[in-house]
């Protein structure tokens, strides 16, 4: 009797022994299985901060002159003159849904609108202006005059997808009937995208002309090979 009492005690230690020993290795699995996890979530933020890192930085794109998608007998260069005369300035939101476009009319720009009739109420002051209305993600803003009147500025969004939507900031179907885009709520329209422009990494100006002699002033939309397109040569992007 006393024996199996013993045996018993002995059947119930082993037994003890291997629960605690499966719990422990099921705890050992279920730990292991936890870093294994954050191992795997771990590697996922290294590659993605790698995969940020690797984007491509715009400033290194070089813009090659006589690669033109659009033009093939209009030459262009570096611009050499813009009359803006610090009148633009441009902050895009947080979220990248909104533009603050600031414009100063006591600026070079703002006599030459003044001049031509088309003045702003606030004239000579420092006056902001929300751009809202986009749908995707602006990842720049280039405020570019088309031609050499202040009449062609135009502010360009370079959107995260590489397309190119834009505002008219004069409208008017000549220097003579312009008058400002704006509406009471000090905000422009947001136009675009415009048609056949993809993969554009940075938007800059260019000075372009026929055999250079006679030369205007353009916005470019440039992709990462270098070549652009002359923004202001789109067929469904005409100044109106």
């Amino acid at each position: 009797m006393e024996e199996k009492k013993k045996s018993n005690k002995g059947l119930i230690c082993l037994v003890v022994i291997l629960l605690l020993t499966v719990l422990g290795l099921g705890g050992y699995i279920l730990v292991d299985k936890d870093i294994i996890k954050l191992k795997k979530e771990e590697k996922k933020i290294e590659e993605k901060v790698k995969a940020k890192d690797e984007e491509l930085d715009p400033g290194s794109v070089e813009v090659d002159f006589s690669k033109c998608l659009n033009h093939d007998d209009v030459e262009f260069r570096e611009y050499t003159y813009y009359y803006d005369d610090g009148a633009f300035k441009t902050e895009i939101s947080d979220d990248k849904k909104t533009v603050t476009l600031s414009i100063d009319w006591s600026s070079e720009f703002g006599k030459s609108a003044k001049m031509g009739g088309v003045v702003d109420e606030n004239e000579n002051q420092v006056i902001d202006y929300q751009i809202v209305g986009f749908q995707k993600k602006v990842k720049e803003v280039l405020v570019g005059n088309l031609g050499q009147s202040w009449a062609g500025v135009t502010v360009f969004y370079l959107m995260d997808d590489g397309t190119v939507y834009y505002s008219f900031i004069i409208s008017g179907e000549d220097i003579n009937n312009s008058k400002l885009n704006l509406n009471a709520a000090k905000s422009f329209d947001v136009l675009g995208p415009i048609s056949d422009v993809t993969d554009v990494v940075k938007l800059q100006r260019a000075t372009a002309g026929v055999n250079m002699g006679g030369s205007w002033i353009t916005a470019i939309g440039v992709k990462e090979d270098g070549s652009f397109y002359d923004l202001s040569a789109i067929k469904n992007f005409i100044h109106h």
